[in-house]
């Protein structure tokens, strides 16, 4: 797994080069516990990704069993 803080609203690349399988994508605001589903993606590269907030987000990626 891998959780990745963005203090502000934006965009954030994570490098999944090293990591196989496939990942839920999942953004938490850190304040309100809100949560916002994304579409899965791959590992095997870098990925970009946009959080949904207006402010501080927290991103959660899991890896699919």
């Amino acid at each position: 797994a891998y959780v990745v803080y963005l203090p502000q609203s934006g965009e954030m690349s994570v490098d999944l080069t090293g990591a196989a399988g496939t990942f839920h994508v999942e953004w938490i605001h850190p304040v309100e516990g809100t949560v916002a589903k994304a579409a899965a993606v791959s590992g095997g590269d870098p990925r970009g990704f946009k959080s949904p907030f207006e402010h501080d987000g927290v991103l959660y990626l899991r890896k699919q069993p």
